[in-house]
């Protein structure tokens, strides 16, 4: 039976309804295809941001969430007993409301779990009490507690080949998730780099480009081979900051390190063709005259280029150029401009452009 994979904005969607349902969340994936960000992501989207409590459990020992063995009075005999205790990070989670051990947690959070496939299976059996009973021995986790896991896949050969335990799988919603070229190009568009850059316009239409031509980007091939990477979504994001960082003068052995060679070697062929687009100038001064590309190769970086470079004292211009392009590289502008620059639906130009292309933008969503 075919495997049903979800891109990172399905999984999103998903998440936040299970966060609303309390269930359980397990996201296996490849190494590098976003699990982490997306679900960063929806701590700060879900009931207007919650805080994010990670737990590497690969680093972890059982006694982690087990608790310490502690003598203490037994709440209900008062008599002197022996039970676990939590102590450290746990305490995050631990309910601060509790009688016994007053906890750090006073509201909704998300306790992520992460690499918990890599984490030894007495390290996941330790987790289960916590998961599936929400107690510590005497001690209460906080109900507004959500538990989300995340673990690469057997086969990737990323240590989590002894898979997770059924009882867990058994008692969440299961969600593998996978690269999608489009939707890794969406968020890059919408979201910026650590240095508070966006990110180069070159690095996503080259993974439109790649797409645009139905041969694959992201993939992900486990090797023992320390000089060879693999391109994954977290990996693309990287080399875009080397790419902010140098230009066209990033070195290619930068490149090949972040992608791998064979996906650096076509980055590099890209530029070239990248450096064939007309220049931000000649659309400023003639938007309808500057010739439009007509290779549907230079039509995907054109229009990403141009959404990354519209401010309010071009708009005007660049948008009389783009509405000559044809009406799904219109739509791709309008949406690509609205995430990277949202004050520019209050521009007089956009008012024009989304006239134009309202049905095409309806008919994409």
């Amino acid at each position: 039976m075919e495997k049903i994979t979800s891109n990172s904005e399905e999984v999103r969607k998903i998440l936040i309804g299970a966060l609303d349902l309390n269930v359980n969340v397990l996201i296996p994936g490849p190494p590098g295809c976003g699990k982490s960000s997306v679900i960063e992501g929806v701590a700060r989207e879900w009931k207007d941001g919650v805080p994010l409590h990670m737990f590497h459990l690969v680093t972890s020992d059982p006694i982690d969430a087990k608790g310490m063995p502690t003598e203490v009075d037994d709440v209900l005999t008062g008599n002197k007993m022996w039970d676990f205790r939590p102590f450290g990070e746990l305490m995050r989670i631990i309910d601060s409301r509790d009688p016994i051990i007053p906890g750090h947690c006073d509201g909704p959070c998300i306790a992520f779990l992460d690499d918990f496939g890599t984490a030894q299976k007495s390290v996941q059996a330790a987790w289960m009490q916590i998961i599936l009973a929400r107690r510590l021995g005497q001690v209460q986790i906080h109900p507004e507690v959500r538990f989300v896991m995340a673990t690469n896949r057997t086969g990737d050969k990323s240590g989590a080949d002894q898979g997770v335990l059924e009882t867990i799988k058994g008692r969440s919603v299961v969600i593998p998730m996978d690269a999608n070229v489009q939707t890794w190009a969406r968020w890059a568009v919408s979201n910026r780099l650590p240095n508070g850059n966006p990110h180069p316009a070159e690095v996503v239409a080259f993974a439109r480009w790649v797409d645009s031509k139905s041969e694959p980007l992201f993939e992900f091939k486990p090797t023992k081979d320390a000089e060879l990477n693999s391109c994954t979504p977290r990996n693309l994001s990287r080399m875009a900051e080397f790419v902010d960082l140098w230009g066209e003068n990033c070195p290619l052995s930068v490149i090949n390190g972040c992608v791998g060679p064979h996906i650096g070697t076509k980055f590099l062929a890209f530029l070239k063709t990248f450096k064939k687009l007309p220049k931000l100038e000649a659309v400023i001064q003639n938007p309808t005259g500057t010739q439009v590309p007509s290779d549907l190769n230079l039509q995907y970086p054109m229009i990403t280029y141009l959404s990354s470079k519209a401010t309010n004292k071009n708009f005007e211009e660049i948008t009389q150029y783009v509405l000559r392009f044809p009406p799904e590289f219109r739509v791709m502008f309008t949406k690509d401009v609205v995430a990277n620059w949202p004050q520019c639906v209050n521009h007089t130009a956009y008012g024009a452009l989304i006239a134009d292309v309202a049905d095409d933008v309806y008919e994409a969503a």
